[in-house]
């Protein structure tokens, strides 16, 4: 409530101890009262503040958000090839992922084949409210720690669920530009790092791709890389280490 956010703006007075900023993340945004989550907005977009605010925000606030120039990282994309995995998902075909075939049963509960496609569309057009309304976006991810103890992951990979997102946009009809802006110059600026990082300038860390396709053609081509330069020097990929530190293959189709 609005008391809550109050007692933020007061903590967030106090310069942090050791780093350049106090980083807050405010998960269920959505039960916010409309008076607290102003006030909110009203925090998180104090320039002179050392005030991170990582929160999901809501669709009822999207002019306040781009008037205060406020970046977005869109973590509900919706993905017309997971939506499809899911919707023909045979659990006897899947014998021994008895949890992933309980996870893709409750997915698959949400209705008929026809009815999760609409389902779908209506998630693109929620999707493209938010872009073609001008909010400033970024690539996220809600990635976490990965181990077969902790049951299986759907939502995306370690090393993938990135380009996964990038992809998905694109399906939404979002365009390549876009999509490349929001990975690197909108990341670098709502970190407050776009003086260091995000675009190809001189005096900024030569963090590079080189790409065997364009990549604004098709975001697929980000996958086709070259060449690593990473602080101005080549990277060596043949001597790096090959001892696998993924349960994983990084390739393997969604949801392996």
């Amino acid at each position: 409530g609005i008391d809550e956010i109050r007692e933020l703006r007061e903590n967030v007075k106090f310069a942090p101890a050791c780093c350049r900023y106090k980083i807050y993340i405010i998960d269920e945004v959505h039960m916010l009262t409309r008076e607290a989550f102003n006030a909110l907005l009203r925090v998180a977009a104090r320039p002179e503040s050392a005030l991170e605010v990582v929160a999901p925000l809501i669709d009822m606030s999207k002019a306040d958000i781009v008037r205060k120039g406020i970046y977005c990282g869109l973590m509900a994309v919706p993905d017309k090839n997971k939506d499809r995995i899911t919707r023909e998902w045979n659990a006897s075909e899947h014998p021994d992922d008895r949890y992933l075939n309980r996870v893709m049963k409750d997915r698959q509960r949400e209705g008929t084949d026809g009815s999760q496609m609409a389902a779908f569309e209506d998630r693109v057009a929620g999707l493209r409210k938010w872009i073609d309304g001008g909010v400033r976006f970024t690539i996220a991810t809600d990635q976490g720690p990965e181990a077969a103890e902790l049951g299986p992951v759907v939502w995306g990979r370690l090393g993938r669920s990135h380009f996964e997102r990038m992809e998905a946009l694109q399906d939404a009809g979002v365009s390549p530009m876009a999509i490349l802006i929001a990975a690197t110059r909108n990341g670098a600026e709502a970190y407050r790092l776009g003086n260091k990082v995000g675009t190809v300038e001189v005096g900024k860390v030569a963090d590079l791709l080189v790409l065997d396709a364009d990549p604004l053609k098709d975001v697929h081509n980000l996958r086709k890389i070259n060449q690593v330069i990473k602080d101005g020097r080549l990277v060596d990929r043949s001597s790096l280490p090959t001892t696998r530190v993924l349960d994983y293959d990084p390739e393997a189709a969604w949801p392996k």
